[in-house]
């Protein structure tokens, strides 16, 4: 990564299906990016909302919803402590 990067990436749509599309090229991004990351790393999808003014000027808003996807820690898939055995 170059000085002043931020290693986030972000994709945000209005509306179902921009959102559908946003999801989709997230799970293609994941596909894509597992061979260029290490053992326990993963891509990690943050989403959020944001308030946008309607264009039609009488003052209401809108919603855009926003995924921030970047590399970090994969989760472990069993919760339970190294060693411990399955009752």
């Amino acid at each position: 990564m170059q000085k002043g990067q931020t290693g986030i990436a972000v994709v945000g749509g209005m509306g179902p299906y921009a959102m559908h599309m946003s999801l989709k090229t997230v799970q293609m991004a994941s596909r894509y990016m597992q061979k260029h990351l290490k053992e326990n790393e993963t891509l990690l999808v943050v989403a959020c909302s944001q308030a946008v003014p309607a264009k039609d000027g009488d003052g209401g808003e809108k919603m855009r919803y926003v995924l921030s996807c970047m590399r970090g820690p994969a989760a472990n898939p069993d919760p339970r402590p190294e060693g411990e055995d399955v009752a």
